[in-house]
């Protein structure tokens, strides 16, 4: 318990400081959010900085491995691993870093869709194949529709997994919209991960650290957002 209190008060912290860093950083070199980038959509008046979202990756996915290496080395309690099938979580830490440098540089040279789609694709087919995160099969009605087939589960992960990433980037550009379902969204699934036909401790961890460090990048984001998620 004192771990767990001890990481989201260190995932909220670090994140809100790294977020304050990158604010200034993308200020001075210029990775800024125009409104003319999607005037439709968008409703600031003045250009936003970017960044945000590499203060979030790097602090959550930071302490999300030094958890992981605990539990591997025998530092920490691995009875947290208790009804989970491990799974390789150094190939989900190199998918969010392709995923982290790849946005980065759209935000500083604004590519086409079609060219994101390449390091983001490999990124998602590196997490379901590599990193084993995958549909394990179907609940009613489902079962009953769609085959119970590894690749068709494999397949759906995957576009589940781009349409959320597709979904974060659309909603960024609204003062704390993207932050807000992010920190909601992590809550949920731990929540759902604390349930007894669940019981799954480890990700109820990774998900409020998720769930914290949206929270230090709201402080920030909130209206009048300082700075976008990127």
């Amino acid at each position: 318990m004192l771990i767990t209190v001890f990481a989201l008060i260190c995932s909220f912290i670090l994140t809100t400081l790294l977020t304050v860093f990158n604010t200034k950083l993308a200020n001075k070199i210029g990775i800024i959010d125009a409104k003319e980038s999607a005037s439709d959509r968008k409703k600031q008046i003045d250009p936003v900085p970017l960044l945000g979202g590499v203060g979030v990756i790097l602090v959550s996915t930071g302490l999300m491995s030094l958890t992981w290496i605990g539990l591997k080395f025998g530092y920490l309690d691995r009875e947290i691993l208790r009804n989970l099938e491990p799974f390789r979580i150094y190939w989900i830490v190199i998918s969010l870093i392709i995923i982290l440098i790849s946005g980065v540089l759209d935000d500083k040279y604004q590519f086409e869709s079609k060219i994101m789609a390449i390091p983001v694709g490999f990124a998602i087919f590196i997490t379901v194949f590599l990193g084993g995160v995958t549909i394990d099969g179907w609940s009613y009605p489902f079962d009953q529709i769609i085959p119970n087939n590894d690749w068709i589960h494999s397949l759906l992960a995957m576009i589940w997994l781009g349409c959320c990433l597709g979904a974060t980037k659309f909603l960024d550009g609204h003062d704390g919209l993207v932050g807000s379902v992010g920190f909601v969204s992590f809550l949920t699934i731990a929540g759902i991960s604390s349930l007894d036909r669940v019981d799954q401790p480890f990700i109820v961890l990774v998900s409020l650290v998720w769930a914290f460090g949206c929270l230090g990048f709201l402080t920030y984001n909130f209206p009048n957002a300082k700075v976008y998620l990127g």
